[in-house]
C-alpha cells in the first residue's frame, strides 16, 4: 500500500498479552482481558501481513512478556526478514542459551534489546513490578554474553528519590542506554495513584536532575522532551501498535482505539489518512496531570 503514514514507521507488535509479572501501572496483563492466543502459524501470518501493509523500518516485539512464547526467537527471525527488529522484555525468562542465540542474531543482523527494571533497589522495584532478582539475573546473562542492550525505568513516586543512584548503578554496571519513561495516566495508574503518581512540579524537578546528571552526555539517555521543551505524542504518525489478532491501535496505551485490522480487505481505505482522535478523552486523570515540559 502507499505509505500515507511516516516513511520511518515503527511498529510495536504485541505477540501475547500473557505476562509473568503484574506491574501496578500496566493493564496489559489484566485477568479480565479475553483473547485468543495465536498459534505459531497464525502469528507468522500476522507478522508478514503487518510488514507487507506498513513496510516499517522497525518492529519491536512486546506484550505481555514476549519470551513467554516459546517461538519468540523464531518469530523474531521472520520479522527480521522485512526490517530491523527489537524486543522489549521484563528479562525474567532470559537464560544463557537465549542470551547466546540473541547475541548471534545481534552480531549478524542487528537487534535492539530493552529490559524493564525500575530501580537498583530490590524493595523499590518489587513494590511496583516484582521479581527483581530474576530480572537482574537476566540482565547479567545479557552482559555475560556481551549483548548491546538498554534498561527502561518508569518514573514513579516509588523510585523518584533514588533515580540518580539507579542511573549510576545501571550505567556503571551494565549499559549506557537508559530509558526513563514518564508514567502515563491509564486506568491502572489511577487505581494506584496514591503510591505511584508524581505531582507535575515534583516530576519536573526530577527531570531537571536527570538531565543535569547526564550533562556530559555520556549516556544514551532517552527522555521525552524535544528541544522546544514540549512533550509530544507520535502515535499513528511515527508508530503504531499491532495486537494479537491483528487489531491496530495508535499505541499500547490507547488499546480501545481500534483503527483497523491488518487482515481487513479495506485496510488501505481505513488508513488512507492519519486519523484524528483524542485517545485519552474518556480516561479520568489525576487532578494535577499535565504534559511535562522542560527547557533543554
Amino acid at each position: 500500500m502507499d505509505k500515507n503514514y511516516d516513511s520511518k514507521m515503527k511498529i510495536t507488535l504485541l505477540t501475547t498479552y500473557q505476562c509473568n509479572l503484574a506491574c501496578k501501572y500496566c493493564r496489559v496483563w489484566s485477568p479480565n482481558r479475553e483473547y485468543k492466543e495465536y498459534s505459531h502459524k497464525e502469528m507468522t501470518q500476522l507478522i508478514k501481513k503487518t510488514c507487507e501493509v506498513f513496510q516499517p523500518d522497525y518492529v519491536c516485539f512486546s506484550g505481555g512478556e514476549p519470551f513467554i512464547r516459546k517461538d519468540c526467537i523464531a518469530l523474531l527471525k521472520i520479522a527480521g526478514e522485512y526490517c530491523d527488529v527489537g524486543i522489549f522484555t521484563n528479562g525474567t525468562l532470559i537464560t544463557s542459551s537465549i542470551a547466546q542465540i540473541l547475541k548471534s542474531y545481534q552480531e549478524k543482523h542487528g537487534l535492539t534489546l530493552t529490559v524493564s527494571l525500575d530501580s537498583h533497589l530490590e524493595e523499590v522495584n518489587d513494590n511496583v513490578r516484582g521479581q527483581y532478582k530474576n530480572v537482574l539475573n537476566g540482565i547479567k546473562k545479557l552482559k555475560q554474553h556481551k549483548l548491546d542492550f538498554g534498561v527502561a525505568i518508569v518514573l514513579t513516586k516509588q523510585n523518584a528519590s533514588t533515580i540518580l543512584e539507579t542511573l549510576e548503578y545501571f550505567h556503571k554496571n551494565f549499559t549506557n542506554e537508559i530509558h526513563v519513561l514518564n508514567l502515563r495516566p491509564t486506568y491502572k495508574v489511577l487505581e494506584n495513584a496514591s503510591e505511584l503518581w508524581l505531582p507535575s512540579e515534583e516530576r519536573l524537578k526530577i527531570w531537571v536532575k536527570i538531565i543535569d546528571y547526564d550533562k556530559a552526555d555520556q549516556l544514551s539517555l532517552y527522555h521525552p522532551f524535544l528541544k522546544s521543551g514540549i512533550e509530544r505524542c507520535s502515535a499513528s504518525k511515527l508508530k503504531l501498535t499491532v495486537h494479537p489478532g491483528g487489531n491496530i491501535t495508535p499505541c499500547d496505551l490507547a488499546s480501545d482505539v481500534i483503527l483497523a485490522n491488518v487482515f481487513e480487505t479495506d485496510i488501505e481505505a481505513k488508513l488512507k489518512e492519519p486519523p484524528k482522535w483524542s485517545c485519552l478523552k474518556n480516561v479520568p486523570r489525576p487532578e494535577d496531570w499535565a504534559p511535562t515540559t522542560i527547557k533543554v
